[in-house]
């Protein structure tokens, strides 16, 4: 029969052990993510084109090229020109997505 100091402290060491088992998840996430900050997304809306004009990859917000003062031919060449594909984030990376 358990008392009810031996139930108290079982509680505590199943909550102790809880949180450990939460934080190592945690920490395996994060460094288990081999995704280069350029890529990482967590929706769609952090990717956009890295090329200013007839972009070949999506990267994160704010490592896309200069846009100031370029002017694209309306040519569609690129895997995204056109409506052909968009920027999206898959699994933590950005990519495009047809």
């Amino acid at each position: 029969m358990i008392n009810l100091h031996e139930s108290n402290h079982l509680i505590i060491v199943f909550i102790i052990a809880a949180v450990i088992v939460i934080g190592i998840n945690i920490v395996t996430e994060q460094i288990g993510s081999n995704v280069p900050a350029e890529f990482a997304c967590n929706t769609a809306d952090d990717c956009m084109p890295k090329e200013a004009c007839h972009a070949t990859s999506c990267v994160a917000q704010g490592f896309e090229e200069n846009r100031e003062g370029i002017l694209c031919s309306q040519v569609c060449s690129g895997p995204l020109d056109c409506g052909a594909g968009e920027c999206g984030c898959v699994q933590g990376r950005c990519q495009i997505i047809q």
